[in-house]
């Protein structure tokens, strides 16, 4: 009817693959949906404290690789020595670590090929970071 607004909602959802999804719907049916891979979202970072290195790992945990962007450590990094830290399964980006350190990184598993970063891509570098920690697998 003439005048009579239409309400719109959205959805968002993220799969453990790194798609995100975003569905927008109308008061009577689905309107659009668009989807996307998270590294389509990733952004250069600069990460000076745990909180940002948190953000940049979870998003890279969900199927970001940071294909052609930049993370800059501006800061050392301390992880909890007794947490078990889940490996960044792919990266593809550059890692300036800025001549800091992560320290603190904790890593108990029965898979092999373990590190901070699990598999660094063709287009991936990590260049001036140091990493403390220790890494059992058996």
């Amino acid at each position: 009817m003439e005048g009579e607004e239409n309400i719109y909602t959205a959805e968002t959802e993220i799969d453990k693959n790194g798609t995100y999804s975003i569905t927008v719907f109308d008061s009577n049916e689905k309107y659009a949906t668009k989807t996307f891979k998270i590294d389509e979202i990733s952004e250069n970072m600069d990460i000076n404290g745990i909180d940002r290195w948190n953000e940049f790992v979870e998003q890279a945990q969900k199927g970001a690789s940071f294909l052609g962007k930049t993370i800059t450590l501006k800061s050392n990094i301390v992880l909890d020595n007794t947490e078990n830290f889940t490996p960044i399964p792919l990266f593809e980006g550059t890692l300036d670590g800025g001549d800091n350190t992560v320290s603190g990184l904790y890593i108990n598993t029965s898979e092999s090929f373990q590190a901070l970063v699990k598999r660094l891509g063709p287009n991936g570098k990590i260049d001036k970071l140091r990493v403390n920690g220790e890494i059992s697998t058996s």
